[in-house]
């Protein structure tokens, strides 16, 4: 398949239980840096898979034209591991996380049970943003204490082979806000934090962000493994970062 084609092998079970193809396909990140044409965006949600060593560094971004097609994904990729049994943490704005559970219910995943047991963690993307953004930018050490706690502690008394899954919209926020260096700044701190403890996570933000800014759209690929874009178009010109850097 060509770079820029959607995939119509795209995971079904797991993105869309329709039988229409979710939307755009997935572009994995190259050891070079390049796009690895061919990827779909069930390479995304299932990290776990024939994976050496199990717990890889896995940081995905979905650039959304909608929000149906940001829900769909995101519930995909939380709902195949809260149904292996992986935690999975969800930080969004208060009106992204009841729609967010709402199709997470959607694919018979029983959200007060798992948020009960500790198994779904939910917060609040401004409030989390709150605990550790040192006036403009994020204190790396406030970022440590908060989030980084919150991966410790959702990991302790678990199985070895346990591998959260985590889906975050600050970025967004920061972005939608001016504070794009914040973003960017966040991103490498949420790098740093998935290369210690080998969780997946899914960042999401709105492509309208960019629709003048390619210079922005270029850096924000070069913090992810993975690339999920609302128009291939948008990749034309992205040289995002190689995985593992």
């Amino acid at each position: 398949m060509v770079v820029g084609e959607r995939s119509a092998a795209l995971n079904s079970d797991i993105l869309n239980q329709s039988a229409t193809p979710p939307g755009p396909g997935c572009w994995e990140i190259k050891p070079n840096g390049g796009l690895a044409a061919g990827s779909t965006i069930a390479s995304v949600v299932d990290p776990l898979e024939k994976r050496a060593p199990f717990h890889d560094h896995h940081h995905a971004v979905q650039f959304y034209g909608n929000d149906h097609s940001l829900f769909r994904t995101v519930s995909g990729f939380l709902s195949h591991g809260l149904a292996d049994g992986h935690p999975s943490i969800v930080i969004a704005t208060r009106a992204h996380q009841d729609l967010i559970l709402k199709y997470l219910r959607a694919r018979h995943i029983n959200v007060s049970k798992a948020r009960q047991t500790g198994s779904l963690v939910v917060l609040d993307a401004h409030r989390t943003l709150d605990l550790f953004m040192d006036g403009d930018l994020p204190d790396a050490d406030r970022f440590e204490a908060s989030v980084g706690q919150l991966i410790a502690d959702t990991l302790e008394g678990r199985r070895d082979r346990v591998q959260i899954r985590a889906y975050g919209e600050m970025v967004d926020v920061l972005w939608k806000q001016g504070q794009a260096d914040a973003a960017i700044q966040l991103e490498m701190l949420w790098n740093m934090l998935a290369q210690r403890y080998g969780f997946a996570l899914l960042c999401g933000y709105a492509v309208s962000n960019f629709r003048k800014d390619t210079t922005g759209f270029e850096a924000v690929c070069r913090e992810h493994t993975h690339v999920i874009a609302a128009s291939p178009s948008y990749l034309a010109s992205a040289q995002p970062r190689a995985a593992g850097r």
